[in-house]
């Protein structure tokens, strides 16, 4: 392979369906992940943000010039890489998985009720969860958001556009699912990797409590809730205001 592969998220997204979708397809690639995250759920302070931030470059970094089988794994926006980015790029076919942002949301608000130990931007009031939480206050933040953003949408929003922008193929998490044969045959086509005629579909086992069921959010939101969440979505793509 000239290049190693690269699976980037927003947590929640389906970032392992992707990975063992590739690997189950393609017998030179190990079902071994590699999980960039070198410090867990920091305090809030640009020096100990600055100082991560040059860890996890120094980590990605000790792979530039390596030849490597394994898929790597990361949940981090697009700002940790400032500086090393178009090296990463030509180093790294960058995937990234996009789900439905209420989707995500919905997935995020039952992950994180689930671990009460964690300090997730959660609340279990759902417009607080959704429009009020302000995710820099909690710890867990800091592990793959570099700037701020004032709700849980937004920083969906900051993360999936700063990707996008900076150039990773995107392969949809819902087109994955529905059409399975043909989005990931398009992935391998995009990264210029042979697929067989058939691809081998793994389980979608998902991380506890929930699989990655596509609509769930109708069983969470409002149509209310949805609609408000679409708009602000909308807006902050249209006008390029992500915090």
């Amino acid at each position: 392979m000239n290049k190693k592969i690269l699976v980037v998220s927003h947590e929640r997204s389906g970032t392992h369906f992707l990975i063992d979708s590739l690997a189950a397809n393609n017998k030179n690639l190990n079902s071994k992940q590699i999980d960039f995250h070198t410090e867990h759920y920091l305090p809030v302070s640009e020096p100990k943000l600055i100082s991560y931030k040059n860890n996890l470059q120094k980590e990605i970094s000790s792979y530039f010039g390596v030849s490597s089988n394994k898929i790597f794994k990361s949940h981090h926006d697009v700002r940790f890489f400032d500086g090393i980015l178009p090296t990463l790029k030509k180093e790294f076919d960058i995937l990234y998985i996009k789900r439905n942002v209420l989707d995500t949301l919905t997935s995020c608000y039952h992950y994180y009720a689930f671990h009460p130990h964690v300090d997730f931007p959660f609340s279990k009031n759902i417009d607080d969860f959704l429009f009020n939480v302000k995710p820099y206050h909690h710890l867990s933040d800091s592990a793959y958001s570099f700037n701020k953003s004032e709700n849980n949408i937004l920083r969906w929003v900051n993360h999936t556009e700063g990707w996008e922008r900076a150039g990773a193929h995107v392969v949809s998490y819902d087109s994955l699912n529905a059409n399975f044969q043909h989005e990931i045959k398009s992935t391998f086509k995009a990264i210029k990797l042979e697929s067989p005629l058939y691809c081998q579909r793994p389980s979608l086992g998902g991380v506890a409590p929930r699989k990655g069921v596509v609509g769930d959010h109708k069983s969470l939101f409002s149509t209310e809730q949805i609609q408000k969440v679409n708009n602000l979505v909308k807006e902050r793509i249209i006008h390029g205001r992500t915090n």
